[in-house]
């Protein structure tokens, strides 16, 4: 673990087994030798929402019913990490893994992942609050940019940005400038 708070832990917490939407965590730790973390994740097939943003194309926005889908399952997980006391600190499309159920189902199942920024709050010692900065620079909220004190809400404004290229087909950030 380092100034990120402890990834092996948060990450078991966020990812217990029983979390829709989230990809399962069997286990996680540090090697005593290198100080690496390390996970073990259920299997996937599965591309992430960035690779389907690029199929798609600049400028080209998913169709609405699938945009709902993905926006209402990512909620869900997202939310079930929040009541965990999980906050993900690095939500970006790279994070959020479309899972293909086998040939014979065309639904696709929102999984979310990369919590190695993640933070487990404890509500007694924090308030809430997430102390080091880090993630995307396209994704984060203003407080996380600038490397202010970040909570739960950074979340869910990252889920409004990701809900922005869901449905215009662009990021924000590129159309308000």
């Amino acid at each position: 673990s380092g100034v990120f708070g402890h990834p092996p832990t948060d990450a078991k917490a966020a990812g217990a087994p029983g979390a829709d939407y989230i990809v399962t965590v069997f286990d996680a730790g540090n090697d005593p030798v290198t100080g690496l973390s390390w996970v073990v994740t259920e299997e996937l097939a599965y591309e992430t929402l960035a690779s389907h943003f690029e199929a798609l194309g600049t400028g080209t926005a998913m169709p609405r019913d699938e945009a709902w889908a993905v926006l209402e399952q990512l909620a869900q997980g997202l939310a079930k990490a929040h009541e965990r006391g999980v906050a993900h600190r690095d939500l970006t499309p790279a994070s959020v893994l479309l899972v293909t159920a086998g040939d014979d189902d065309d639904g696709v199942t929102v999984k979310l992942s990369g919590f190695g920024f993640a933070h487990l709050r404890d509500p007694r010692r924090d308030e809430g609050r997430v102390f080091a900065s880090g993630g995307a620079p396209l994704w984060m909220a203003p407080e996380q940019a600038a490397a202010g004190e970040v909570n739960l809400s950074a979340d869910v404004w990252t889920l409004g940005l990701i809900a922005f290229r869901l449905l215009v087909g662009r990021s924000y950030w590129r159309v308000a400038n």
